[in-house]
């Protein structure tokens, strides 16, 4: 009888390997999952590179100029860091917006921006900004005079 050792070996793996209790189902799936739960926390200890939105404001003097709208309120930043500090972004925790001092007749682009950004960033390595530019309209206020 040549390979029938193999077909025997075969049927007891299958055999084994069936369920014939509903407890141990669930033992199964609970196990399933817990191990899912733990290759997922231990792939948020590596690094990542990807796409975010970081929200952005700007610094004016006020009393001389005025903001008009359309005003971005978010960048899109090419970074990379480490997954928990990726996700805790992701779920919007103390995301601090970054601050970008502008001034009258100002270019704004990604090359302006990447400085300010790896400034204000310190949790993320910023690799590059997604925007080439930004239009912004300051426009000065007129004061009266009496």
């Amino acid at each position: 009888m040549k390979g029938g050792w193999i077909k025997h070996i075969v049927y007891r793996i299958i055999d084994s390997a069936l369920v014939h209790d509903r407890n141990e189902i669930k033992v199964a799936v609970m196990c399933f999952f817990i191990a899912a739960a733990l290759w997922f926390l231990n792939a948020l200890n590596n690094n990542y590179v990807t796409q975010i939105i970081y929200p952005i404001s700007f610094q004016y003097d006020s009393t001389h100029f005025e903001l008009k709208p359309p005003i971005p309120k978010y960048l899109k930043l090419n970074i990379s860091g480490q997954g928990w500090k990726i996700l805790k972004h992701k779920l919007k925790v103390n995301s601090r917006p970054i601050n970008c001092k502008i001034l009258k007749g100002q270019t704004i682009n990604s090359a302006f921006l990447l400085p300010i950004a790896g400034k204000n960033i310190s949790e993320f390595k910023v690799h590059s900004v997604m925007e080439d530019s930004i239009k912004i309209n300051l426009i000065e206020i007129p004061i009266a005079k009496n």
